[in-house]
């Protein structure tokens, strides 16, 4: 259970930065970022959420290198970072 926490925090301070920056001013670096944070989510068996975190990693790259949707990818932005607050709301 630490580690899903641990998890959630990570993604959270990830989802904070972005959102001071920008969604549409994702970058490379963001990008391997999230895939780091997806390997402990696959680490952890979290299938639901690597299915939030696989298209943003895709869009994201895409946007970064001037090819991705802006409009999908701050929907896909949206709904991980509602998943990080309802997964940290839960354990309090």
């Amino acid at each position: 259970m630490r580690e899903y926490s641990s998890l959630l925090e990570q993604l959270e301070a990830w989802t904070s930065e972005l959102l001071l920056r920008g969604v549409a001013q994702i970058g490379l670096k963001d990008v391997e970022r999230l895939q780091e944070l997806l390997a402990g989510a696959k680490r952890w068996d979290m299938a639901f959420l690597q299915e939030l975190m696989e298209p943003l990693i895709d869009n994201g790259r895409k946007m970064a290198l001037g090819e991705g949707d802006e409009t999908l990818l701050l929907f896909q932005y949206c709904r991980l970072a509602q998943y990080v607050q309802a997964g940290l709301q839960e354990r309090v």
